[in-house]
């Protein structure tokens, strides 16, 4: 996914018209799909506005090459966070197989990615659960194993955000009190 946005990114910049006439045929397609399943009602056009966006983002990245080195050694410092986060809670439960341990962790980040539900919630889990069970873990502690990492690295960011998000100053005001303040 990563490396097909950089490609879009990259051609979308330095020549748009060949992205265009490379993804007009699948937005056509998807077109021709949705108006027979929406009675007929054609979606909006996406293709230009995907390119532009894509080559912007490029441009951006090309104008500050140092901060986007930046971002990207920090998300390899949390993807690396997140590994070791697993591997622990892994080890925690007594699972000691490397492959195994690697592998939960790929397929979590994988189906957190690809998921039709927000974040891979319940799809994460099934599948970390069903790769251990592959690699002859019991149920029991690959389920452990699954809902304690995703317990710490997504529901609990998310229930402390979810207390504190009122807390917070701009969240807690009126848009006509924010309008007021960024006016003045």
């Amino acid at each position: 996914l990563v490396g097909a946005m950089a490609t879009i990114m990259i051609i979308g910049r330095k020549s748009p018209e060949v992205m265009i006439g490379f993804l007009r045929p699948i937005e056509n397609l998807v077109n021709r799909i949705s108006q027979r399943f929406r009675k007929g009602k054609a979606i909006e056009p996406w293709v230009d506005s995907v390119v532009e966006s894509f080559g912007e983002a490029a441009g951006q990245i090309a104008k500050n090459p140092k901060k986007a080195v930046l971002v990207f050694l920090f998300s390899i410092l949390a993807s690396t966070c997140e590994l070791i986060c697993f591997c622990l809670v892994g080890v925690a439960f007594g699972l000691s197989i490397p492959s195994a341990l690697v592998g939960g962790y790929v397929v979590a980040t994988l189906f957190a990615m690809i998921s039709i539900t927000p974040q891979g919630v319940g799809v994460v889990e099934v599948a970390v659960i069903a790769l251990l069970a592959a690699y002859g873990v019991n149920t029991a502690t690959a389920t452990a194993i699954a809902l304690t990492y995703r317990g710490l690295v997504f529901w609990m960011p998310f229930v402390i955000g979810a207390l504190f998000i009122r807390r917070t100053r701009s969240f807690s005001q009126t848009p006509e009190e924010r309008s007021r303040q960024l006016r003045a």
